[in-house]
């Protein structure tokens, strides 16, 4: 094959051409490949993380109440610290749907830990409420002998 000098350049420029947009079409799938990566982190894992943090602020909150329980003396404080108890706990069943429903997503699943982690919390619920309840139960009537006996037994369960 007999080629002129300008057939030949053109040729190689061509080609060189060629390999600059293929080079660039790579470039430019890894580029979206991150993007769909980012956005999973930024949309799934965020929220995940935000739910999980806010449970955890409302379990918190329900055991600042149930031992605010045994240290109230009056009768009025023991009713704010019930309602307040039951506002924490109606916050956290709600959180916890919520991150329920963020780990059962189609599009971005819970792993099996960050699952088994949930399981492991709900599990360990009907427990905690059972113990917490009856301390918040006994803090209406109780002595404070038996409130502090249920709460021992309330603080080695969580």
């Amino acid at each position: 094959m007999n080629l002129s000098v300008v057939q030949r350049l053109t040729l190689g420029f061509g080609l060189l051409l060629t390999l600059i947009i293929l080079s660039n079409a790579f470039a430019l799938r890894g580029i979206y490949a991150l993007n769909d990566d980012m956005r999973e982190i930024v949309y799934a894992n965020t929220a995940q993380m935000q739910a999980a943090s806010t449970l955890l602020d409302k379990v918190q909150e329900m055991r600042i109440q149930y031992r605010q329980m045994i240290i109230e003396e009056s009768p009025e404080a023991k009713v704010k610290v019930k309602q307040k108890y039951a506002t924490a706990r109606g916050e956290f069943l709600e959180q916890l749907t919520h991150l329920k429903a963020l780990a059962d997503s189609k599009k971005y699943p819970a792993s099996d830990q960050e699952q088994a982690l949930l399981k492991k919390v709900t599990d360990a619920q009907p427990g905690a409420f059972a113990a917490a309840d009856k301390t918040i139960e006994l803090g209406l009537v109780g002595s404070p002998e038996a409130r502090q006996t249920v709460a021992d037994s309330a603080a080695a369960m969580s």
